[in-house]
C-alpha cells in the first residue's frame, strides 16, 4: 500500500521520520505528500532524500475552507484525489504519526478494501 499524508510547511521534519518508519515498517511503496502553506523551495528535502519515491501534490483550494488548519478540508481532499486519481491502495497517516512495526498486518485487518481508525481527539468531539 502506498502511503498519503499532508502537510503544512511547519510539519516537514515529522512528515520525513513518517516517510523513514514507514520505508523501514513497510514494502517502502510510493509516498504521495499532499502540501499547503508551504514554501516550494523547503519541499526539495524529499527528492533529495527519497528520490522518485515521494510524489508532492499541492492541495488545491476546492473551497474557501480547503487551506485552513483547522477545519481539516485537506485531509478529505488528499485521501480522496490520491485515490481516484494516483493510487489503488493507500495508508492515510497524519504527518506527525510514524510506524512502529510491520504494515503487512494491516491488509488481514481490512474489510471492504478499507479500514478506517477512529482518531479520539478531545478537541475533535
Amino acid at each position: 500500500m502506498d502511503l498519503c499524508t499532508v502537510i503544512s510547511e511547519r510539519f516537514i521534519p515529522q512528515a520525513l521520520n513518517l516517510i523513514k518508519s514507514y520505508n523501514f515498517y513497510s514494502d517502502g511503496e510510493k509516498v504521495y505528500v499532499y502540501y499547503f502553506n508551504t514554501n516550494t523551495s523547503s519541499l526539495k528535502i524529499f527528492n533529495q532524500l527519497f528520490g522518485k519515491q515521494v510524489i508532492l501534490r499541492e492541495v488545491e483550494e476546492v473551497c474557501p475552507h480547503a487551506l485552513d488548519p483547522l477545519t481539516f478540508v485537506y485531509k478529505a481532499y488528499a485521501i480522496n484525489d490520491c485515490l481516484l486519481n494516483h493510487s489503488r491502495s493507500i495508508i492515510y497517516s497524519d504527518s506527525a504519526n510514524c510506524f512502529i512495526q510491520s504494515t503487512s498486518p494491516l491488509k488481514r485487518d481490512l474489510v471492504d478494501s478499507s479500514l478506517l481508525m477512529c482518531y479520539p481527539h478531545p478537541g475533535l468531539t
